[in-house]
């Protein structure tokens, strides 16, 4: 009887771990591979090992023998794990034009060679010297983006990057690989969590990376900017307007940009077209962007230029509402020079507040609009553009320009075609997202083939490259060591 005991716990032990095995294996279809490989002049598919795949299935789905897989893989043994590229022989050579050439040695070199060790300290504060990459002549681009894919309860934030993606993928498919090297596109689903940044840092996929665009959260980006610098890989930030996004990288380059950049263009703007005009910057909340205060750092701007006697405003009143009262806004404006009104803030109800002792002194009730005897130049941020609550015929009447950090100025017919051919693929119509990923896209595309993975030392010329009608204005910026692109478009409200 003890020995039935002994027996039966045993047995009940052995089954227990097969089920526990079997719950935690979940078998998963695997999808026949469009990556080759030449080893000692013979031709093999690469298949790159996910989660839920087993020698068997695998050689099932390429309708080969397990042996044959062994005998031609690096690892040489009967286990396979995931992220581990096998090598299966090719037997039919007659489509190898549709394939892309995935390199094992070199893939199975950049895993144990790639780092995202912390820099040192002299390589925080040194300039880092740019290397020109060797010619390729497939160049693998990674595309990172939260998109939150293994989300169970589709969060709405799941939705916000997916434009950027899909205008990418149109943009790749008009791209003629026959004419220079092939580019081959990888996306990548990096969340803000540090689980998924760990799971693309080790992708066989990401390991090859000749150029990484990323729209990545703060948290994660020093994270890719470190692998950027330490490995020479070019990295492309899609959508953020930081001032602090990197520092001392010479592969860095930044599609908008940043908020100082902005008001820098903003002041020069201003000296060149009121050499005379009263300014009135409204200094209206104390929240910084990475502790730039864009009002104040406008208000030293302009008084700068007025110091080096680069022009001749009549005042520059930096005026804070929340202390002085909306009430005194009148009393700094002037009825015989032009009144540039500049502010930034976001919040709709801070700039109806601007003009209400305006409105409510104006004579002409009827209109509602402002007293005539005031001319008023409005400036602010693209978002003033769509607040709902305000008047347009306010803007009109105050000639509202808004600085926009991406194209406003599109070719009619060329966005035409574009949004024709997102509608039929997607079956909507692209929003802004969409356009920035299609044209940025497109754009780093074309600069590629034309100038391979050393396109960095050719921005000059790549500024030329219109993509529907709008062109990039990429610079080397001091302040991070790599590339900002400048361009900066005004967009103003006229009166009928």
């Amino acid at each position: 009887m003890f020995y039935r005991r002994i027996l039966f716990a045993a047995t009940l032990c052995l089954v227990m771990c097969i089920y526990a095995s079997a719950q935690r294996f979940q078998a998963s279809p695997v999808t026949v591979s469009s990556f080759y490989d030449v080893e000692n002049g013979k031709y093999y598919r690469v298949h790159v090992v996910e989660k839920g795949h087993t020698l068997y299935s695998i050689a099932k789905a390429y309708k080969c023998i397990i042996s044959d897989i062994i005998k031609s893989s690096p690892q040489g043994d009967n286990t396979v794990s995931i992220g581990e590229p096998l090598l299966i022989p090719l037997f039919d050579r007659k489509n190898l034009s549709s394939l892309v050439r995935y390199n094992v040695a070199d893939t199975l070199a950049k895993r144990s060679a790639i780092t995202e060790q912390p820099l040192t300290p002299a390589e925080k504060h040194d300039t880092l010297q740019y290397i020109s990459p060797e010619r390729k002549d497939v160049i693998n681009v990674s595309l990172m983006l939260p998109l939150y894919t293994d989300e169970p309860s589709f969060p709405k934030k799941q939705y916000y990057f997916l434009p950027i993606l899909e205008g990418a993928l149109l943009a790749i498919e008009d791209i003629d690989n026959d004419t220079g090297s092939k580019i081959n596109l990888n996306v990548f689903d990096l969340t803000e969590n540090e689980s998924s940044w760990n799971l693309v840092k080790n992708n066989p996929k990401f390991l090859q990376s000749d150029l990484i665009l990323c729209a990545a959260y703060k948290n994660i980006f020093p994270r890719i900017d470190s692998l950027s610098r330490k490995n020479h890989i070019p990295l492309v930030h899609l959508h953020s307007e930081r001032d602090s996004v990197s520092h001392g990288n010479p592969y860095f380059i930044q599609l908008l940009p940043s908020i100082s950049t902005q008001i820098e263009v903003l002041a020069d703007t201003l000296i060149a077209y009121f050499h005379n005009g009263n300014f009135v910057i409204f200094d209206e909340e104390k929240t910084t962007v990475d502790g730039l205060k864009m009002a104040r750092y406008l208000h030293s701007l302009l008084e700068k230029a007025k110091k080096e006697h680069k022009f001749e405003p009549l005042n520059i009143h930096l005026y804070d509402p929340n202390e002085a009262g909306y009430e005194k806004f009148s009393t700094l404006l002037d009825k015989k020079h032009v009144n540039v009104v500049c502010g930034f803030t976001h919040k709709e109800i801070r700039l109806a507040n601007m003009f209400v002792p305006l409105l409510k002194n104006n004579p002409d009730k009827e209109n509602g609009m402002l007293m005539n005897d005031y001319y008023i130049s409005l400036f602010g941020p693209a978002t003033w553009a769509y607040f709902t609550k305000i008047d347009p015929e306010l803007f009109r009447h105050t000639s509202f320009t808004y600085f926009n950090t991406f194209a406003t100025r599109l070719d009619p017919a060329a966005s035409k075609v574009f949004e024709k051919d997102f509608f039929d693929r997607y079956g909507t119509l692209p929003d802004g997202m969409a356009y920035k990923g299609y044209m940025f896209s497109k754009w780093i595309f074309a600069a590629l083939q034309k100038y391979n993975t050393d396109f960095i030392r050719h921005l000059d010329e790549c500024n030329s490259y219109p993509v529907l009608g709008a062109k990039f204005d990429f610079k080397f910026d001091a302040k991070t060591g790599g590339f900002e692109n400048k361009s900066i478009e005004f967009v103003r409200f006229f009166s009928e």
